[in-house]
Parts: C-alpha cells; sequence; structure tokens
C-alpha cells in the first residue's frame, strides 16, 4: 500500500480542513482588482509611497491568498525564526528540522501537530492566528496606552478599540458576519504607523511562540504515537492529532517562552527586550484565548477540557516566569486590568 510522504499529506490536509467560506474571503480579497483598491487605499492613508505600491501589493497578496499563504513566504518566514531560535539548542533543533509546516485557511487562532500515516509529524497553523493577532494586539495597545502622553491611537475611540477584540472574539466564536463591522471600524488606522515596527514585532512574537508551542510537543517527546485522538479542528476520518495533557500543553508553553527568550538573551541589538516586554504578545493572545471562552455560549467538550488548560491558567503560569509583577511599569503589566473590562456582562 503507498502511504504519502509527509508533504503530499500536509497538501492533503490543506484540501480536506480548509474553511471554504474563510478561503473564498481571502480569495475574494486578494484578486488584482482588490489588492489595487486596498493599495490606493494605503497611499491616500500615507501608509505607503506610490513608489512603494508594488512592493505594498506583492506583501498584501503574500498575506492574503490562500494558496499562496500555504507554503509561502509569510509560514516559511516563521518557521525560519523559529528554527533560528532552536539552533542555540541543537538536541532541539534537530527534531524540529524535518517537520513540513503549513497555514491553513481556518479562523481559529490556533496551530496544531499532525500524526502522518508514514509515522511522523506536520504542523499546521491557522490563518486566522496571522489574521487576527495583527488587530488584537493594535487595539490592545491602544486600550493600554490610552492615557498616556503618546497614546497608540488617537483616530479611533476607546469605545471602537474595545468592540475590535470584543468583536474577534465573538466572530471567530460564531463565525457571525455582523461582528466583523466592528472589526472594520478600526482598520488602517494612520496614527498608528508611528509604532509601526513595535507592533510588527510583537504580531511576530506571537506567531512564532504558537509554532514553538507545537515545536515544544516534538521536541519534549509528547508525541508518543499511542497517544492520539481524532483531531478538534475536524471530524475528518482517520486524521489524528496529538492528544497532550493539560500538563504538557503548560511544558510547551514554557518551553516555547524559554526559546524566545534565551534567543533574545543572546541578541547583540540594544536596547535589549527583557523578559516582562517578551510577555506582552504572548500574554494578549492567551488572554484573548480566555476572552473567547468566556464570550462563547458553547460548552467545551469534556476531553478537551482535561487536556488544555484555559488561557487564563496558562497566562499565570508565563506571568511569573517573564517576572511581569517585577518590573515597574511593565508593558506586560495592564493585561488582566485591560482584558477585565472586556468581559461579558455577568
Amino acid at each position: 500500500m503507498h502511504l504519502p510522504t509527509d508533504e503530499q499529506y500536509l497538501q492533503l490536509l490543506y484540501e480536506q480542513w480548509s474553511e471554504p467560506e474563510y478561503a473564498q474571503s481571502l480569495a475574494k480579497v486578494s484578486t488584482e482588482a482588490a489588492l489595487d483598491a486596498q493599495v490606493d487605499r494605503l497611499v491616500r492613508l500615507g501608509v505607503c509611497s506610490e513608489e512603494q505600491r508594488e512592493a505594498a501589493k506583492e506583501g498584501l497578496r503574500w498575506f492574503l491568498s490562500p494558496q499562496v499563504t500555504f507554503r509561502g513566504g509569510l509560514i516559511a518566514g516563521l518557521r525560519r525564526v523559529a528554527l533560528h531560535m532552536l539552533s542555540r539548542l541543537p538536541e532541539h533543533e534537530s527534531k524540529a528540522l524535518s517537520v513540513p509546516i503549513g497555514l491553513l485557511p481556518i479562523t481559529d487562532l490556533n496551530g496544531c501537530a499532525v500524526r502522518t500515516p508514514r509515522g511522523g509529524t506536520i504542523i499546521v497553523i491557522n490563518h486566522g492566528l496571522i489574521t487576527f493577532v495583527s488587530k488584537i494586539l493594535e487595539s490592545y495597545l491602544a486600550l493600554s496606552s490610552w492615557d498616556s502622553d503618546t497614546p497608540y491611537c488617537k483616530h479611533h475611540s476607546k469605545r471602537d478599540n474595545a468592540s475590535t477584540i470584543v468583536g474577534i472574539a465573538n466572530y471567530l466564536i460564531r463565525g457571525d458576519g455582523p461582528w466583523m463591522s466592528s472589526i472594520a471600524k478600526t482598520a488602517l488606522c494612520p496614527s498608528q504607523h508611528a509604532y509601526e515596527q513595535l507592533h510588527d514585532a510583537f504580531c511576530y512574537f506571537a506567531e512564532v511562540f504558537v509554532l514553538l508551542h507545537e515545536y515544544g510537543h516534538v521536541c519534549l517527546g509528547h508525541l508518543d504515537p499511542n497517544n492520539t485522538s481524532h483531531s478538534r479542528i475536524t471530524q475528518a476520518p482517520g486524521v489524528e492529532t496529538y492528544n497532550t495533557s493539560q500538563l504538557q500543553e503548560f511544558e510547551a508553553d514554557e518551553f516555547a517562552f524559554k526559546v524566545m527568550l534565551k534567543s533574545i538573551e543572546d541578541s547583540d541589538s540594544r536596547p535589549q527586550m527583557l523578559p516582562s516586554d517578551l510577555a506582552l504578545p504572548i500574554g494578549v493572545l492567551l488572554k484573548f484565548f480566555e476572552l473567547c471562552e468566556l464570550w462563547s455560549l458553547t460548552k467545551v467538550s469534556h476531553s478537551e477540557k482535561l487536556t488544555h488548560p484555559s488561557g487564563k491558567a496558562r497566562w499565570e503560569k508565563i506571568r511569573p516566569l517573564a517576572g511581569v509583577d517585577r518590573v515597574p511599569g511593565s508593558l506586560a503589566g495592564q493585561i488582566d486590568y485591560v482584558f477585565a473590562t472586556l468581559h461579558p456582562p455577568v
């Protein structure tokens, strides 16, 4: 019996798991006409110049087209950064090098490791992570800096930024289109251009954290072939993801954070990012997971409760590792307060 290679199996999952509506919405906004219209708007807002038009258009295509992003530069860039961080730990890097990775057109802010028919492992990251983390971080930075002398956002109200985060949570929970209108209110804020490098760095750290978390399961030996379950992403027959314990989920989080921290500590860049700064994008991501849990009207299955700790519990493990409470005025110090204002009414 001929078994597909791990690379071929990843392509099969793309065809089997892709959310048709989400893939179609991405395809619709990545046509030549749609890309030209988006670049026109960026130029009008001063986000890019006329001379940067073609580069901006290619960047949008690289980000939005489902087939291009699946194995394209975006996911290749995340993999390259994660492996570079792991290169300081050769015993772990060797385990991660051979694992194929794909970016699937799925809305969830998630990733998972999948067992292949040949007994190998592949990792899939959901496109929703890339699409929505950027907006979540933008609105969080706006809310957390609202009363400062240099607020992140000057063009949208506090309520609009809060509605953006809550709207994304409810869109991901329910898939209801009307929630997208609250997200669109804060799109392409001109005042955020001054913070572009900071925002981009935080986005990349959040995205790399998710990938390193999955690498953690590989490198820490969590992927026992005898401990698999049907995928939680889809009911597709014959597709198995690794069913880990809550302890292993915490261990994978800690692995990812410590790999990122070591990479920063070994870096020659100045000023050097503090562990509490690194915690900000990770904390925002984990607190957003908690927000989704609080707004959700559906019950999580008993098996998933047993294997996946809450976003709140995961953040409470990372927070002391990063020394957030030991740094007065830490960038991550307001995360709990800001997200508490976004909880659903009791």
